[in-house]
């Protein structure tokens, strides 16, 4: 518990009024430099904290200049390289592996992507209207083929009945061949 008390003191001494960035982190960054010596004075690790504070304040505004003129309102890292790539003080950043090349992202060649869902869903509504559509029609040229077979099998039958001979037998032969004759007519 007393650990946990000294270390919540500790951490509160090292925190500057007026920084942002955490003091024991830059003193961590410090001791992981291999051509300096490992141990700082307290007084030279909040100057380099300090310093860094402005840096970063003056870098971030750089940046943001490069996004307004831009007319945008996100920070892009093209803003980053961008501004890294043409303001003379900041062209130490400009190496490998330290600000990415966004060249190389612009021109990498595009896959074809599917249509978004809501064309995929046009052309499928499309689709299901056409079927139904050649359906329907489908189904009028049959029902008129119907209607043209049965209205000759009624004239037959007519036909037949008015001539007098076999009245019984007429209607189902007439039927039956006129419907067969109407459909050959049709098609």
């Amino acid at each position: 518990k007393e650990d946990k008390e000294e270390a919540v003191e500790e951490a509160a001494e090292e925190m500057i009024p007026g920084l942002t960035i955490p003091v024991a982190r830059v003193k961590r960054m410090m001791r992981n430099n291999p051509d300096k010596k490992k141990n700082f004075s307290k007084e030279a690790v909040q100057c380099v904290a300090a310093g860094m504070e402005l840096f970063l304040a003056d870098f971030a505004k750089n940046v943001y200049q490069f996004t307004v003129d831009k007319k945008r309102k996100t920070l892009a890292i093209a803003d980053v390289a961008e501004c890294v790539r043409l303001v003379p003080r900041f062209e130490f950043l400009d190496g490998p592996g330290i600000i990415p090349d966004v060249s190389d992202r612009q021109k990498k060649p595009r896959v074809q992507a599917a249509p978004p869902p809501s064309v995929a869903h046009a052309n499928d509504i499309q689709r299901s209207l056409a079927a139904a559509q050649a359906q329907a029609a489908a189904e009028a040229a049959a029902a008129e083929a119907a209607a043209q077979a049965q209205a000759q099998a009624q004239a037959q039958a007519q036909a037949q009945a008015a001539g007098g001979g076999e009245a019984a037998d007429a209607p189902t032969q007439a039927g039956e061949g006129g419907a067969a004759g109407g459909q050959e007519g049709a098609q």
